[in-house]
């Protein structure tokens, strides 16, 4: 979802991970004159979740305090599980990135989590189940290392 203001930034970060995630994923917009503030009123995003069915969002704004602004969380039976508020700094489109290969959306990510913080960090921990979550279409038992097409990398 985008909140009221939103910078180019943002929407093309809304743009690849709606991409990256495929056809799983539905794209909210919200009237112009209401803001999604998730940390003060979570009942926008819960009422929305209950609209659509979904489990995981994403909100994406701009504002003065807080620019290119960033909050994936989880909703657990209509409410708020745990959400996390990334700020962009240095954001590079897909587009961007020079490849051969067609990568589509139905192709299943390796993700890859680089730190010791992932490990041994209780909020970084639930940092990394959240990603998983949002980036994992299913489960795969074995991966066959010659067809890898698509790798997430997170580095803490």
């Amino acid at each position: 979802m985008k909140g009221r203001k939103s910078s180019d930034t943002i929407n093309t970060l809304l743009k690849d991970l709606h991409a990256i995630r495929g056809t799983e994923m539905s794209k909210l917009f919200c009237k112009k004159n209401q803001d999604i503030c998730c940390f003060d009123d979570a009942s926008r995003v819960e009422s929305q979740s209950k609209k659509t069915d979904s489990s995981l969002f994403g909100v994406g704004s701009t504002q003065k305090k807080r620019p290119n602004n960033l909050v994936l969380g989880r909703i657990y039976d209509g409410h708020i599980l745990d959400m996390f508020e990334f700020g962009i700094e240095q954001y590079k489109k897909i587009s961007e990135f020079k490849s051969n290969a067609t990568i589509t959306p139905d192709m299943k990510p390796f993700i890859i989590f680089q730190g010791e913080p992932f490990e041994m960090n209780t909020v970084y921990a639930r940092l990394k189940n959240l990603l998983i979550d949002f980036f994992k279409l299913s489960e795969v038992s074995e991966l066959n290392i010659a067809e890898l097409a698509r790798v997430i990398v997170v580095t803490c």
